[in-house]
């Protein structure tokens, strides 16, 4: 039996950062932004301001994916914004289904230059206008409120990067 990578002691994650401060925060953010991280997953409770601090340290040219979005709109955004970092804010279901893990190994592999393939729903490109593969040097940021190792291919992903945990004390949140 596999045992998850993540688990709950006294709140924290099993293999994550964790961070007490937002200046800690700020500085994994502007490292991103500069092109030191491939891969970062951001996960705290939410109003802790982890999406305005990735937000603040990034340019303009960023492709930003939140809410609901599914794999397949992901892969289609993904193509429109080649090689622009990608903030992925929220999508809380993305790492719970196959076609979501399955993107996210792709997007967040290790290589500069990442392979993206998408193999189904191929008249639907047609009409994007995407192609079943594209490359890209995008690198990406992972924001969760709620992040856990559900199985071997989400744990693949978290070993791509570097796992942050945001908790800060109440003094820090209200200072």
């Amino acid at each position: 039996c596999f045992k998850c990578y993540v688990r709950a002691m006294n709140g924290r994650l099993e293999n994550a950062i964790t961070l007490s401060t937002y200046v800690e925060l700020e500085r994994f953010a502007r490292s991103f932004a500069a092109g030191y991280f491939n891969l970062l997953i951001i996960v705290g409770e939410r109003g802790l301001q982890k999406s305005t601090t990735i937000r603040n340290a990034m340019c303009d040219d960023v492709c930003w994916i939140q809410g609901s979005a599914s794999p397949f709109v992901i892969y289609c955004k993904l193509f429109h914004h080649l090689d622009q970092p990608v903030v992925i804010d929220d999508v809380d279901r993305l790492h719970r289904s196959k076609d979501g893990v399955n993107l996210l190994k792709f997007l967040c592999a290790t290589e500069p230059v990442k392979q993206i393939t998408w193999q189904s729903a191929t008249s639907q490109l047609g009409k994007e206008n995407v192609p079943r593969q594209f490359e890209t040097k995008s690198r990406t940021v992972i924001i969760s409120n709620d992040w856990h190792t559900l199985n071997r291919n989400v744990a693949a992903v978290e070993d791509r990067g570097h796992v942050l945990q945001i908790q800060p004390t109440a003094v820090e949140v209200h200072e």
